[in-house]
């Protein structure tokens, strides 16, 4: 939720739509690989990509700028922690995603 807040102050209001924690890390008690899916909807990505790439690489999310998908922008974030008992990697990832109106107007009909 830290990360969500975060991400709320980095990306300008006028475009932002929503953000969400989603996948089966998003679902309490589901076991699930230490992968953080947050999906932040904006209602343009030719408004957002310059300013959005900027700012979540600036805080260490790295861009999959040969994303083959033009409808999302792919960023990751990875961590590692070391201790005595175990070694994982654990990562955030985030897709931008245009919200169309005419998505929203064909899922409500």
């Amino acid at each position: 939720e830290l990360e969500i807040k975060i991400l709320r102050e980095l990306i300008p209001q006028k475009h932002l739509i929503d953000i969400q924690h989603v996948g089966s890390t998003a679902i309490p008690g589901m076991l699930a690989k230490p992968i953080i899916d947050i999906q932040i909807v904006v209602d343009s990505l030719s408004n957002i990509k310059e300013i959005a790439t900027a700012a979540l690489e600036n805080i260490g999310y790295v861009y999959w700028r040969e994303d083959p998908d033009p409808e999302k922008m792919f960023f990751l974030k990875e961590y590692s922690n070391n201790n005595t008992s175990s070694h994982y990697s654990s990562s955030k990832n985030i897709s931008l995603k245009e919200m169309m109106h005419e998505k929203v107007n064909n899922f409500l009909t």
